[in-house]
């Protein structure tokens, strides 16, 4: 039949060779699911997310791990661009170097200096390592990608470096506060200091305030990051007023994340931002306040608040600092002042009691010779220039010997009212003739426990300063008030002039002894320095509010006492 049979024994040894083949084949079969899945189980087991894409960019198989790092599921991901896992600006960047990497394949492991991020199913950003492995296939070359969310270790890291950074700026600070340079010098250093620091919320916009003593208002001292196109929005915030004005009332530190109610229409109309209002305080008073601008949005940080209110800190124990040397060179100045009058009184007094004696006596002997006649008119207007001089020097004399002598007043209830009338009709002849309308006004207390004597002196001084103050005429008012000044209670004597006011230069020199602006009427300038002491010397004090062209207001505070010996009966004054 054209072909030979084979025989039975051959047909039997090629089908045991085929049934070994198969079984061959079942065995490579059964090894290769073996491997395939232990491949599987590796991937899917894998620490990090791994992701696999062929050279068109587009994702062949992903692991669970990049399902719960990525958010997809993995059939959402399967024959997706890969691109669809990086934020979109950096998309295009992203599909440049999936081409480059397929043109020059290699490992590449994670740890470069590179900034990778990714981006999850609900849109939010994430740091990430990533190391990248060629992989041949049946299908052709994959790039095997492990991708590793390292948002954790970043957030530890940024904390290591901000930490690092604050530690810098604290030092410096503390370098800052001990270096001899002004306050103000101090606080732009400080301010810089604080806007330098990476890895802060801040927006390089910042303010210091202090608090001013007499308004309670917070003023601008120091600002940064503002301009002519952007100015800051509040230099003066007063005490409870807006988050900055709050935070400096009650003494703790207030937050923003955004412009929102809690600012006041100061702030308005601003950029978006928010803020730290950090308190500057010592003990129980605050001195001033940090305004450190953030993004909008920004949270409240722990470590941030701690490290400002360090600063806030540092800067009080400056600011106190600052004061307490101002304070004691104002002190020593004072009391080398002091001991320099002391000594200046204590020769003054000498030299005046020296000349009194000698200027009596020529006094005297003028008059006897003007009164005994005997001259020529010539002569006789001598005898009285010399007279009327001799008279002038003792009185400049008594006024140096009641400045320089200091006397403890003899304190008993005066009728306040009477003497001052007495004093306003002493100069009722001066007024009449210069044109001075003189008024009074007295509250209902008419008594004051002072030494009666030493008051007259000190009215009669002001009401003398008034007279000249007014060479042309005007109204003068004698008036007596009632303040509690500190929670004390002070009686006032206030006389106000409508003259040409006092220069603002002359007001800080005023009741020194012997300045005077009264030089070409042959002023000595010792008659406020004496109504000083004499209200001092009561345990009061003397205030003067004026300006040119304005008048001058002069007050005497003399504190109430509770006790008091009984009061003088009324007399009149001399006049």
């Amino acid at each position: 039949m054209g072909g030979r049979f084979k025989s039975k024994k051959e047909l039997l040894r090629e089908l045991e060779e085929t049934r070994q083949t198969i079984q061959n084949l079942e065995a490579c079969r059964i090894e290769f699911a073996k491997v395939e899945e232990r491949y599987r189980n590796l991937v899917t087991s894998a620490p990090d997310a791994l992701v696999f894409c062929n050279p068109s960019g587009q994702i062949v198989l992903v692991n669970a791990q990049a399902e719960r790092v990525f958010g997809y599921s993995e059939a959402e991901m399967v024959g997706q661009p890969v691109t669809m896992l990086v934020p979109d600006k950096y998309r295009d960047r992203h599909a440049q170097f999936v081409n480059a990497y397929f043109e020059n394949p290699e490992f590449r492991p994670m740890g470069t200096d590179l900034e990778i991020y990714g981006v999850r199913k609900n849109g939010e950003e994430f740091p990430a390592d990533i190391s990248l492995s060629p992989l041949e296939t049946e299908e052709g070359l994959l790039a095997a990608a492990s991708i590793r969310d390292v948002t954790d270790r970043k957030r530890f890291q940024d904390e290591i470096e901000l930490n690092y950074h604050i530690q810098r700026v604290i030092n410096q600070i503390l370098k800052v506060s001990l270096e001899p340079v002004s306050l103000g010098e101090q606080m732009d250093r400080i301010l810089d200091l604080i806007l330098s620091i990476p890895g802060m919320g801040l927006i390089s916009k910042g303010a210091i305030y202090f608090v001013d003593t007499d308004t309670e208002e917070l003023v601008l001292q120091t600002s940064r990051g503002f301009g002519d196109d952007d100015p800051i929005p509040c230099r003066t915030i007063p005490s409870g007023n807006c988050l900055c004005g709050k935070a400096a009332l009650h003494q703790k530190v207030m937050y923003a994340e955004r412009v929102d109610e809690g600012h006041s229409p100061l702030a308005g109309g601003q950029y978006p931002h928010g803020h730290y209002c950090v308190p500057i305080i010592s003990g129980k008073t605050s001195l001033g306040l940090l305004n450190l601008f953030v993004r909008e949005g920004h949270k409240r940080n722990a470590r941030e608040e701690e490290f400002l209110v360090s600063v806030a800190n540092t800067v009080a124990g400056i600011i106190e600092r600052t004061r307490s040397e101002a304070e004691r060179q104002r002190l020593l100045g004072e009391l080398s002042h002091a001991e320099t009058m002391a000594a200046l009184g204590r020769l003054t007094a000498n030299v005046a009691h020296q000349i009194r004696n000698p200027l009596t006596v020529i006094g005297g002997f003028a008059r006897r010779l003007h009164e005994h006649g005997g001259h020529d008119e010539k002569e006789l207007e001598y005898t009285e220039y010399i007279f009327s001089e001799a008279k002038r020097l003792e009185r400049i004399l008594a006024n140096v010997l009641t400045y320089s002598v200091a006397a403890k007043p003899k304190v008993v209830a005066l009728d306040i009212r009477t003497i001052l009338d007495d004093e306003l009709r002493r100069f009722g002849d001066k007024f009449g003739r210069e044109h001075i309308l003189a008024q009074t006004r007295y509250n209902d207390i008419p008594f004051l426990c002072a030494d009666g004597e030493k008051v007259r002196i000190a009215v009669e001084n002001l009401l003398s300063n008034a007279a000249d103050a007014m060479p042309t005429g005007g109204k003068l008012l004698m008036e007596t008030l009632l303040e509690r000044v500190n929670g004390d209670r002070y009686f006032i004597i206030r006389i106000t002039d409508t003259g040409g006011g006092i220069e603002e230069k002359d007001l800080a020199h005023l009741f020194e002894p012997f300045f005077t602006t009264k030089v070409a009427q042959q002023g000595i300038g010792l008659g406020l320095a004496i109504t000083k002491r004499l209200v001092e010397d009561h345990g009061g004090f003397i205030t003067v509010t004026s300006g040119p062209e304005r008048g001058a207001a002069f007050s005497l505070y003399f504190p109430i006492h509770e006790e008091c010996p009984p009061r003088e009966s009324r007399t009149s004054g001399p006049g």
